[in-house]
């Protein structure tokens, strides 16, 4: 098996292959012309690290159709740079791109040792930060609002949808468990104070 892990991407148009399996994947729509400027996916590796990949519609085309959202896929001949769209999914210093000569095979037998969902959900405790750059999205758990666009209103921090986001409703994943904790021992507090009026 590829042992090449996200973290050991190296930046530039450099021969590498990965094997990734793609956790979401949308058509990115521009919110107000409502074009069409290209297919976007969040890939995990082995290990668990995602990466934001993005491929523009210039060659778009060449792997829409091929791409299915839970499948591993081994790639080869991408590029690995810095986000330099709006609405990146993953906050990392660097994301793929697709280019027209990029090489992209299915992987049916390895799916298992793979996570079925990856979300970043860093941008929960910067919000200020991520308003002010407007390129990183966030998620948000129990229910998830993934692929969100934070951004400064009237003083205020607001959530906004893209085309990136999608929900998800009691996932079977710890973030879940974990918040299902915190309003469980939120609703026995309240209960605590209630019981004492």
């Amino acid at each position: 098996m590829n042992t090449l892990t996200i973290p050991d991407l190296q930046q530039g148009h450099q021969m590498q292959t990965i094997r990734l399996r793609v956790t979401r994947i949308w058509n990115c729509i521009h919110t107000i012309s409502r074009i069409l400027f290209g297919t976007a996916f969040v890939g995990v590796d082995y290990q668990g690290n995602g990466v934001h990949v993005h491929i523009f519609e210039a060659h778009a085309g060449l792997f829409r159709d091929r791409l299915t959202e839970g499948n591993v896929y081994q790639m080869t001949d991408f590029i690995v740079a810095i986000p330099n769209i709006p609405d990146v999914v993953v906050a990392l210093t660097y994301m793929i791109y697709f280019h027209g000569h990029t090489i992209l095979h299915e992987v049916p037998d390895h799916v298992g040792i793979y996570d079925r969902h990856f979300f970043d959900f860093s941008g929960e405790d910067a919000y200020e930060q991520v308003a002010r750059w407007e390129t990183f999205l966030t998620d948000q758990g129990v229910v998830i609002f993934s692929g969100m666009r934070v951004r400064s209103y009237y003083g205020g921090i607001t959530l906004t949808s893209t085309s990136a986001t999608k929900v998800y409703v009691n996932l079977d994943i710890p973030k879940t468990s974990q918040a299902q904790r915190m309003f469980a021992r939120m609703g026995e507090a309240n209960g605590h104070l209630e019981g004492n009026n």
